[in-house]
């Protein structure tokens, strides 16, 4: 039970990301240059639709690594290892291709 309580404290109050987060695997680069962000959300299981993918960015809900998302920029930017986040407690570690 105190195990729990320290994860709970660490993760939701402290804001600090969990160790074991599910990974998202990035399509190949060739893909990856035609697409959005907003789509890789999608994708990743962030979003329901790329509408709301596209309104949480708007509303500054989406992180890379800590940083808010400015604009639904090209997905191509992206690199494997990256946290992607939308909202508090949905994110995924952005993976390469094959790993």
């Amino acid at each position: 039970a105190r195990a729990a309580q320290e994860y709970f404290e660490r993760t939701v109050q402290g804001g600090v990301s969990p160790d074991d987060i599910k990974s998202y695997e990035l399509p190949p680069s060739s893909e990856l240059a035609g697409k959005r962000l907003s789509r890789v959300l999608v994708d990743a299981g962030l979003a329901g639709s790329v509408s709301d993918a596209r309104r949480l960015i708007n509303q500054g809900a989406v992180q890379l690594d800590g940083e808010k998302v400015a604009a639904d920029s090209s997905a191509s930017d992206l690199e494997p290892g990256t946290t992607l986040r939308a909202g508090r407690r949905r994110m995924v570690r952005l993976v390469g291709p094959g790993g």
